[in-house]
């Protein structure tokens, strides 16, 4: 009796993982606003921003977000080097935005 209860708990357990893996596979980045908000919220909890500073950052990451995005679609969802290398693109041009206390910080990370 405990033989088939076993198999059963196996097989769910295999099946619901295989489940949660293709559900999340497809949608990896989440709206450009939601990544936008993150990698902007991250930075001030880092560095400090002014709220001007965060307004100025979240239009550069969503900018950069968005065009991941397109990006992607257009590909089929293959990106080299996912989204990371548009953060490190928009991570340039924040760089000038940050004082000299908050680019040590930082550290461009």
């Amino acid at each position: 009796m405990l033989k088939p209860i076993l198999k059963t708990l196996i097989a769910l357990l295999f099946v619901s993982a295989a489940l949660s893996t293709n559900a999340y596979a497809g949608d990896d980045f989440g709206s450009p606003e939601e990544k936008a908000a993150e990698w902007t919220t991250w930075l001030s909890n880092k560095v400090g921003l002014t709220s001007d500073q965060y307004n100025q950052v979240y239009n550069i990451y969503l900018r950069y977000a968005q065009q991941y995005k397109a990006d992607k679609e257009k590909k089929s969802g293959k990106i080299k080097g996912g989204f990371k290398s548009y953060r490190k693109k928009a991570n340039e041009e924040i760089r000038p935005l940050l004082n000299a206390d908050q680019q040590k910080k930082w550290k461009g990370k």
